[in-house]
């Protein structure tokens, strides 16, 4: 539930701090801004998800980060929800404004180094929560 209420927290604040008119030709799109809610709702819970105790959580979130990156991979680096945004919200080159984005913490020199040894720190603690917990 937490993971939710952060994700819409994310989704809010990518909307509100936007350059103006980023979102303009797709704000009334309910499809597109479920689809966004959704990409900051798996951005969310890659980012936190290791934190719960719940095994079944746990179980999801290790398959989790593999697949986003096997969906990365396939995808020569792109990311089809963003492509999508892109086309439906008449956006140039976008990047997707996640919450690490929004806070600027993205402007810090070795930002990317950081996120993915945290990604695969949590990921490690996740098994080992998997392993341990009854």
């Amino acid at each position: 539930m937490l993971i939710l209420f952060v994700s819409i927290i994310a989704y809010s604040l990518d909307i509100s701090s936007s350059p103006k008119g980023y979102y303009k030709s797709c704000e009334k799109n309910i499809k597109i801004q479920l689809l966004q809610l959704s990409h900051h709702f798996l951005n969310i819970f890659v980012q936190f998800a290791w934190l719960s105790n719940d095994k079944r959580i746990l179980y999801i979130y290790a398959f989790t980060p593999l697949l986003v990156l096997l969906h990365w991979i396939t995808n020569r680096g792109n990311c089809i929800v963003s492509t999508t945004v892109n086309k439906f919200c008449k956006i140039d080159g976008y990047d997707f404004r996640e919450l690490f984005h929004v806070v600027e913490f993205d402007k810090y020199k070795h930002f990317s180094t950081i996120r993915y040894i945290y990604v695969l720190v949590a990921w490690m603690i996740a098994i080992h929560k998997i392993r341990t917990l009854p």
